[in-house]
């Protein structure tokens, strides 16, 4: 699982450089999804909640369940949920802002991070209903 979030986060830091340097339009987000807007200690109070909550949800999932495929991608997703979470608080926390670049429908803008959280997520949430 190590290498899988070490991974995750540099297609996700590595994404951004490369956004950057390509001269891609990027944005700073100050919100929350979908640029909601909020206070930044908000933020971060909201996110580190929110890692915690996914790490207590994963530890007790991981007890009931005996080691498999299934439960292989999983854990792969909790850790994209919790690498997302954690690059994205990183990047709030040193710039007050996380960078989007990836246009999506034309709607919002999003990062690698997002849609990492976003499709792990899915998948969680699929696993989790499916048992």
């Amino acid at each position: 699982m190590l290498l899988a979030a070490a991974l995750f986060l540099v297609v996700d830091i590595g994404s951004k450089f490369i956004a950057h340097f390509l001269g891609w339009q990027t944005t700073c987000n100050y919100g929350i999804a979908l640029g909601i807007s909020i206070e930044q200690i908000w933020i971060i109070v909201l996110s580190i909640f929110s890692l915690v909550a996914i790490c207590v949800i994963w530890y007790n999932y991981n007890l009931r369940k005996s080691y498999n495929l299934r439960k292989l991608w999983l854990d792969i997703a909790f850790v994209a949920v919790l690498v997302g979470a954690l690059s994205n608080l990183t990047e709030r926390i040193l710039w007050s802002c996380v960078t989007d670049f990836i246009p999506f429908f034309g709607l919002w803008t999003m990062n690698i991070s997002d849609g990492l959280i976003s499709v792990a997520m899915a998948i969680i949430v699929w696993h989790i209903w499916r048992d």
